[in-house]
């Protein structure tokens, strides 16, 4: 990024997410929840396309602090070979959100091309009226594949 350019996410909705993932073999797909959300709640499973999601903290229990090492986590897992498109998920959107931003800086001042996504409504979507999550959107709510841990 040069000149003051400023960094644009784009947000997609998880079925889009799926499609795009489904179809296009030089993406990947970041859960940056935490562990403990990976280990309750459970991970988008991407076995059925050959694939998997990589799964980094983004922000660290028990403050919910960054992750200093979250970048660096990332290039190890890719060894420096970004895919076209990273797309990220969190619970409802607002962490990969962030993310997503965050990693788009990272490779853009590195002068490399790849395009961050944030799948909105993520993976358990937004509470209803008495707090639920996974029935009112997200990728559970929108059957997508999914398994606990």
């Amino acid at each position: 990024m040069t000149g003051g350019q400023s960094i644009s996410i784009e947000n997609m909705s998880p079925n889009t997410v799926w499609d795009h993932l489904t179809h296009n073999q030089n993406s990947a797909l970041v859960d940056c929840r935490t562990q403990v959300e990976w280990d309750t709640i459970g991970v988008p499973d991407l076995t059925g396309i050959n694939s998997a999601a990589h799964l980094i903290e983004w922000r660290k229990q028990p403050d919910m602090s960054v992750n200093p090492a979250f970048f660096d986590e990332l290039e190890a897992g890719f060894n420096g070979a970004y895919p076209d498109h990273l797309f990220f998920i969190c619970r409802s959107g607002a962490r990969s959100f962030e993310a997503a931003t965050y990693v788009q800086n990272h490779l853009s001042s590195k002068n490399i091309n790849c395009v961050c996504i944030n799948v909105a409504e993520g993976f358990e979507g937004d509470p209803d009226p008495s707090g639920q999550r996974s029935v009112v959107n997200g990728w559970k709510f929108n059957n997508l594949p999914w398994q606990i841990g």
